[in-house]
């Protein structure tokens, strides 16, 4: 499919923009060649493989009615054409691709970019109309003088925190939430790691601080100092992947931090070793869950009765069918003569879009079929959010907390000049009642609203509001 793809990309920038593009030059140049930018035609090459990508596969066109990516793709070739920086070329590339509006739509710099680009050492989210420090990254800086959780940012680089996150950050994440993007934006580099960033804070006790920091690439987060380190963060998020307690009135809660297949095994076999009693309740713990595969085996493990997948969909594009299709409708044929036409050669075609998941999942032989409680927020994405709209689609959980992410789907992957790459979301999720969540976020039945006072005194309101619940004996298993 790249391949495909990449000749027929090829074959429009020759064409449509009359220009020559040596692609293995880009890849395989000198270091300092990449270091100092790409040629006008491998820039332009790079805007068109986006382009291309997403004419053909993107699935969620319809989330961004506005957007006219043809017109677009026009707009942004004067930028690329224009003399430009590698980092100055790859901005504007995310830039284009974040106009998508979808968390696994994006671009990823290469890998001379991921060394010297990097984003501040904490962990911001949007709280109480206030962008707040969750969480820090033991940085020297950090250690020397703490950032105390709760602290809100009131100025970046001496712009209001609020304007300068929207008019410089926003631009270039992507996703079709507001959770979403608050999310990506600490994961994406913004920063170079080699100038200082000034901050204006107001720590939880009122007073304020002006504070530089140095911005830290991914594999630059050592944490040398672990039990500081553990003391800065949530509980939930990016220590421990995998926990299990067993809480007061015999609550068991599970901290599911990744949709991995190991955190999957943990989990049947956690199940299938229970014996009784059985817990009172189980809390599923998904905060802070970003993904991986779709865990089945989890679900399978949780179901008593057989459950329908989340419902998904995928642009289906055979060549002779469009064809015949097109020239149908262009004769002005009825419905019912296309559909002659058409599907009695292909009975298996669906003009645009091919259905899939249609199958029931099947309980496990051992599983627990008791009261179940699903814990989620901003972080919880991807196959977290299929595993949520499986259990809460058939209403076998109650789900308590933040929206999650909205942003799932399996995405396909292009190499762009210079050595990054551009990844296009390549199906639509609903849930099993057609329900969308995409570009929404998974609504909690009982919404919980973190504070501030309690980031500060990091307090857990979620999973307090979540032994209330059960407290209340209002839970019943399905």
């Amino acid at each position: 499919m790249k391949m495909k793809t990449s000749a027929i990309t090829l074959a429009i920038v020759c064409s449509v923009l009359h220009t020559t593009v040596i692609f293995a030059h880009t890849r395989n140049g000198p270091a300092e060649e990449i270091e100092q930018g790409l040629t006008k035609q491998q820039r332009i090459f790079g805007l068109v493989t986006i382009y291309r990508a997403a004419k053909q596969h993107f699935a969620y066109f319809d989330q961004v009615p506005e957007l006219d990516w043809d017109q677009t793709f026009i707009q942004y070739l004067p930028p690329v054409e224009t003399e430009q920086s590698l980092l100055e070329f790859y901005q504007t590339l995310r830039q284009f691709a974040a106009l998508l509006q979808d968390g696994h739509t994006y671009v990823t710099l290469p890998e001379t970019l991921n060394n010297k680009m990097g984003n501040l050492p904490l962990n911001i989210d949007y709280v109480e109309d206030e962008w707040v420090i969750i969480e820090r990254y033991p940085t020297g800086e950090i250690v020397k003088d703490d950032v105390p959780p709760g602290s809100i940012i009131l100025a970046i680089e001496g712009i209001p925190a609020k304007k300068y996150i929207k008019e410089k950050v926003f631009p270039s994440v992507p996703g079709g939430t507001f959770q979403c993007k608050s999310f990506l934006m600490n994961k994406f580099r913004f920063f170079s790691c080699e100038v200082p960033i000034r901050l204006k804070l107001r720590y939880p006790d009122g007073s304020i601080h002006a504070r530089t920091l140095h911005a830290i690439s991914e594999k630059n987060r050592v944490y040398w100092d672990m039990e500081r380190f553990e003391k800065y963060l949530w509980p939930w998020h990016y220590m421990e992947r995998w926990n299990t307690e067993t809480l007061e009135d015999n609550i068991l809660y599970v901290r599911f931090g990744s949709c991995s297949h190991s955190i999957e095994n943990k989990f049947a076999e956690l199940i299938d070793s229970m014996k009784p009693p059985l817990p009172k309740a189980i809390i599923l713990d998904l905060r802070g869950n970003t993904g991986g595969s779709t865990p089945i085996k989890t679900v399978r493990h949780l179901i008593s009765r057989p459950a329908k997948w989340f419902l998904a969909k995928t642009r289906c594009s055979i060549s002779y069918a469009d064809a015949r299709l097109q020239s149908a409708s262009g004769k002005g044929s009825s419905r019912e003569e296309i559909a002659n036409e058409i599907f009695e050669d292909f009975p298996e075609y669906s003009p645009g879009w091919y259905s899939f998941f249609n199958d029931d999942i099947e309980p496990t032989t051992i599983h627990y079929d008791g009261p179940l409680v699903l814990l989620t927020d901003r972080m919880t994405a991807s196959a977290a959010e299929d595993l949520v709209v499986i259990l809460h689609g058939k209403g076998r959980a109650k789900v308590i907390g933040e929206a999650t992410n909205g942003s799932t789907g399996q995405p396909i992957f292009f190499d762009l000049p210079g050595g990054g790459k551009v990844q296009i979301c390549t199906c639509q999720s609903f849930y099993p009642d057609g329900r969308s969540f995409v570009g929404v976020g998974i609504q909690p039945d009982i919404p919980v609203k973190r504070t501030i006072q309690a980031i500060a005194e990091v307090r857990d309101e979620v999973l307090e509001t979540a032994l209330e619940y059960i407290r209340s004996n209002k839970m019943m298993a399905k």
